[in-house]
């Protein structure tokens, strides 16, 4: 894989934290970390960037942990790293055949805690999970697809040796997967699917009472990887945005889900690109410009502005960097992917 680096008009001060997945967790001996790194890319804007010093020699020291995997199946979603009383601990969901399991891993010394050795099960059935969870507090949310349904989950107690985990709400649908990152604000959780040969949606769930609102959009196979960030307004209106396998880029009323404004990559108009193809990427949101970043498997890095009072969308530009579904981060000026 290769990153490429874009230029932008403005200068930030942040270092930038790329977190590259394998099928072994991968662990820096001494780092210490001064905030959590809670959800897919760190945060509700999917920022991709830490203050915090990471590692830039060529020989530092690199650990491993192997946890269990199978054939195809492995480490498909991010680690999420949490300070415990002054301890940096990863937390890191693998799958195999048989089950999906959540590991619990000290990053000093990669040791596993009591209670944590054999993994926590979080699907009962196993095969390929792609959806990264997210952590509030001592709870960890977590989205699965268990006997042929899907099926959100919490585990509660992860900082202590006996979590616990429970469903939240089970899916009606036998064909959806739950494929892209959750984020966590304010007792919802926001999570999309995906369904070959169908459409998924995407959701909020109250994880206290399971209630959904739900959004489906009328064409494409629904939600692959593209994770929301949650985009506070100026105006008392909220935003949830998203991108879908239709080439479009959705803003919602973060309150229910209703509808705020779309925009569509795909197409021969200004701002537009005849061979933009599936939006398979989270979306980074630089509050400093009010601008959102992503991919699309047609082979474009976008950027839109965003109006935090209304929610309208109004191109800045793109970049043809070849096909890909990685996130983008923002950083010092530039956009990272």
């Amino acid at each position: 894989r290769k990153m490429n680096m874009l230029k932008k008009r403005n200068n930030k001060k942040l270092l930038l934290s790329i977190f590259t997945t394998f099928l072994v967790v991968v662990l820096m001996t001494g780092s210490v970390f001064a905030a959590d790194w809670a959800s897919f890319q760190k945060d509700n804007y999917n920022t991709g960037a830490t203050s915090d010093s990471v590692p830039t020699s060529t020989s530092a020291t690199i650990d491993s942990v192997d946890l269990p995997n199978h054939s195809w199946y492995g480490i498909d979603c991010t680690p999420l790293v949490i300070s415990e009383s002054g301890t940096e601990y990863a937390y890191v969901l693998t799958s195999t055949s048989s089950d999906v399991r959540a590991y619990k891993i000290k990053c000093s010394d990669q040791s596993i805690p009591s209670g944590w050795t054999d993994g926590v099960v979080v699907d009962s059935d196993g095969g390929f999970h792609l959806s990264t969870p997210a952590i509030d507090g001592t709870t960890m949310y977590v989205a699965v697809r268990e006997s042929s349904v899907t099926k959100v989950k919490k585990v509660t107690g992860i900082n202590t040796s006996s979590p616990s985990v429970s469903v939240i709400k089970t899916f009606s649908s036998s064909n959806e997967q739950p494929n892209t990152p959750i984020a966590y604000e304010d007792g919802y959780i926001y999570l999309g699917t995906w369904i070959d040969g169908g459409t998924g949606k995407y959701y909020k769930i109250n994880v206290s009472t399971g209630a959904t609102d739900t959004f489906t959009p009328a064409s494409g196979n629904g939600f692959y990887w593209a994770g929301a960030a949650l985009i506070d307004g100026s105006s008392g209106t909220d935003f949830v945005v998203f991108g879908g396998d239709d080439s479009k880029i959705y803003v919602r009323d973060r309150s229910d889900l209703s509808s705020v404004n779309t925009y569509t990559i795909k197409g021969s108009g200004q701002g537009q690109e005849t061979g933009a193809a599936e939006i398979r990427s989270a979306i980074c949101y630089n509050i400093s410009d009010n601008e959102i970043y992503f991919t699309d498997k047609g082979g474009y890095v976008w950027c839109l502005e965003i109006n935090t009072v209304t929610g309208a969308l109004t191109y800045k530009w793109n970049a043809d960097i070849g096909t890909s579904t990685s996130t983008p981060s923002y950083v010092d000026g530039k956009v990272y992917v």
